[in-house]
């Protein structure tokens, strides 16, 4: 009850802790999976740019990312991973992956 009151600001929001980071801290507090995720923010937008030339290969559009694998920024000794940096290492040659491609638009100004 005190997180819900008068300790939200100094142990909730001052230390970045998460629905699930009390959850586990917690394991007697009952939430609903639903209530559960509708706590968590929605996932923004991936972008990347294609790193390969078509003047190489006009067949081929390469990728090139960062893994984001850092300390959290709640007060414990967890790792925050990058949703989907860390998805794109895990995926090998021949598997499938479902993107939207934005093709940039040329303007002539005459």
């Amino acid at each position: 009850m005190a997180l819900a009151g008068k300790d939200f600001e100094k142990e909730i929001l001052a230390k970045h802790r998460s629905p699930l980071d009390i959850l586990e801290e917690y394991p007697s507090a009952v939430l609903s999976l639903g209530d559960f995720l509708a706590m968590l923010p929605p996932m923004r937008i991936r972008q990347y740019s294609i790193s390969s030339s078509p003047l190489a290969d006009p067949t081929i559009a390469t990728l090139t990312w960062a893994v984001l694998d850092t300390p959290s920024k709640a007060a414990d000794s967890k790792r925050f991973l990058g949703v989907a940096s860390n998805y794109l290492s895990s995926v090998e040659e021949g598997d499938r992956i479902y993107v939207a491609v934005n093709l940039p638009m040329v303007i002539s100004i005459l």
